[in-house]
């Protein structure tokens, strides 16, 4: 009996030991099951990324795309807000906006008037100071030691807005500003170039990495089947593929084969300017190309399902009557010598002191003027832009668009 009593211990011991076994076994079990979830979640996401992206070309070739399956799409906030307003921005790639081609340009920035203007390759200088009058915060960075390149944006007066701090490598051009619109949220943008098409996947993702909703675009210089058709794909075009499949919320609202560029000898189409959003707005965005304009780059007018805050009012001030200075000199002097002013030897003290006397002087004898009046943000229009102009114009961009549908024909070239 001591014996199978003793063997009765051991066996209970080690099916103890056993069972901890199991339940150490069935815990890591778990946590392998958790982790496959997790990882068959975010790749559903991004093969149902993809998934778009292909319908999207197939689309574009005139083949039916399957129909995808919502059930178990992943869900955005993509409902518009309630009475939206549409705004403009313009994306022009302006292949060296210099004096020649700068009223031109002025002109079709009054006429469309967009809230904000990215600008790539602009070729500007230290020594050139260009000036709008609608659109009148530039944001610039020239190359300071070499001609060609340069970035700006172009913002109405009327807007609130900030500048970004971009740090990027040798390799990219860029400059950013983050406006206010309404229910106090931000929208980064900024505009790009990327000159000899060698950026890396980690650069482009470096600047899609924003807290805000963002708008990028400009010139990327990179070219792939995703938005234009028989490409061969580059560094450049091969980074934006990589950076648009690694970050979810990176949304390439350019269409396939819009054709922002033509050769000018060849007149052959490609896609080289490129926008890419943040998914909450690329839902509602629309893009478009605009006239011709001197360069091989067609201007890109983009809108957005977005309200912007624009100054309600002018800042409120205070209506001076010259008649009345001498009293309210005299009532300033009053409140000084109350408070022992010239004895106050503290700055922050003395500061106070004479600003609460000089705004009780100010209620006492002014006014202050009234906030109703609604600030304008669109400029006047072009005194010297007529008919003669218009015509220049007019006859420019029909000869560019019969030359863009027979670029080598004989006779066009001689006519």
């Amino acid at each position: 009996m001591p014996m199978i009593n003793e063997k009765i211990g051991n066996l209970t011991e080690y099916l103890a030991k056993t069972n901890d076994r199991f339940d150490r076994f069935d815990q890591r079990f778990d946590d392998v099951i958790t982790k496959q979830e997790e990882n068959a979640d975010s790749l559903a996401t991004r093969l149902d990324k993809l998934d778009g992206f292909m319908n999207s070309m197939m689309s574009s070739l005139g083949l039916k795309p399957n129909p995808i399956d919502h059930a178990q799409q992943p869900l955005l906030n993509t409902k518009p807000p309630s009475n939206p307003s549409r705004s403009p921005y313009l994306a022009k790639h302006t292949a060296g906006l210099t004096k020649s081609k700068l009223e031109e340009f002025r002109h079709y920035l009054s006429l469309v008037n967009p809230e904000v203007a990215l600008l790539s390759e602009t070729h500007w200088n230290s020594g050139f100071a260009p000036k709008f009058k609608s659109h009148v915060h530039i944001l610039r960075k020239d190359r300071p030691n070499r001609l060609g390149g340069g970035v700006a944006i172009l913002i109405i007066k009327s807007l609130q807005f900030s500048p970004i701090t971009h740090n990027p490598p040798d390799t990219i051009e860029a400059i950013g500003a983050s406006i206010l619109f309404k229910n106090n949220q931000h929208i980064d943008f900024t505009s790009i170039y990327i000159p000899r098409a060698n950026c890396e996947t980690e650069e482009i993702e470096a600047m899609l990495d924003r807290s805000n909703p963002y708008l990028l675009g400009g010139d990327f210089n990179g070219h792939h089947p995703l938005w234009e058709s028989n490409a061969t794909v580059n560094k450049a075009g091969k980074s934006v593929y990589e950076a648009l499949i690694n970050d979810q919320d990176a949304c390439l609202i350019t269409p396939p084969y819009l054709g922002t560029r033509l050769d000018p000898v060849s007149g052959k189409a490609s896609t080289i300017d490129l926008t890419i959003t943040a998914a909450s707005i690329a839902t509602s965005a629309k893009i478009t190309l605009g006239p011709y304009m001197g360069s091989d780059h067609l201007p890109i007018i983009i809108t957005l399902n977005a309200s912007v805050k624009h100054y309600t009012s002018r800042p409120i001030a205070w209506a001076i009557n010259e008649e009345k200075w001498p009293a309210w000199n005299k009532r300033l002097e009053e409140l000084l010598k109350s408070q022992n002013f010239s004895e106050i030897t503290d700055p922050a003290t003395a500061t106070t002191v004479f600003t609460d006397g000089i705004e009780a002087s100010n209620e006492q004898f002014f006014r202050r003027t009234s906030p109703s009046c609604r600030a304008t943000h669109k400029g006047p229009a072009c005194p010297w832009w007529d008919e003669e102009c218009k015509t220049a114009v007019k006859e420019a961009r029909r000869d560019f668009r019969e030359w863009r549908d027979s670029p080598i024909s004989p006779t066009k070239r001689e006519e």
